[in-house]
């Protein structure tokens, strides 16, 4: 498989290219801002494939559903609209879209989910198509849970504050990822 590669940085920073899984793996809150048809929501469910990979792998290997990170990808209309919290916004809508789970074991991890402040990586897509619902996507910094979020950039006007306000939880530190300049690089088919 080829490398992916992205351009990170820009306005004061250098850009410079890297390897998107990279940058994904090392970031607890990215933004992936790229134009219509750049592969925003292909990145996405890529990410969400290759952290379910990941978890598989793990499971697989003896270990249990606490020592694995469990990637929930929903659309940020779907985090927008659904009723109860934010937790079950990110929850429900991506394990309801798993058919295959059935019900024996979709309920036990969602009710497991719910209770879980760390090892859930959400991948909320489509800011810029989120035009229903009331919760602002700030509301997705939950627990300690590694959040990436795709939009156009025309879209992000800063969402996730890094200046502490009362009450509100804030990131350490939110990357941002450019991805108009993607291409796959690299050895391979």
């Amino acid at each position: 498989e080829r490398t992916l590669t992205v351009t990170t940085g820009g306005g004061s920073d250098a850009s410079q290219d890297q390897a998107a899984d990279e940058v994904v793996d090392a970031s607890r809150h990215l933004v992936v801002l790229g134009g219509a048809g750049t592969g925003n929501t292909w990145l996405a469910r890529r990410i969400a494939r290759r952290a379910a990979a990941a978890a598989l792998g793990g499971l697989r290997s003896g270990a249990s559903i606490e020592e694995v990170e469990v990637p929930l990808l929903v659309t940020c209309d779907q985090f927008r609209s659904v009723e109860g919290t934010p937790r079950h916004a990110a929850i429900g809508p991506a394990i309801d879209a798993r058919s295959d789970l059935g019900s024996g074991v979709a309920d036990p991890l969602k009710e497991h989910l719910l209770n879980r402040d760390d090892g859930v990586l959400l991948v909320l897509d489509s800011l810029d198509e989120a035009t229903t619902g009331r919760r602002d996507v700030d509301h997705a910094l939950i627990g300690s849970w590694r959040t990436v979020i795709t939009t156009r950039p025309d879209a992000w006007h800063n969402q996730w504050d890094p200046r502490p306000t009362a009450g509100k939880s804030t990131p350490a530190s939110t990357d941002g990822l450019q991805v108009g300049d993607v291409s796959h690089r690299g050895e391979g088919p």
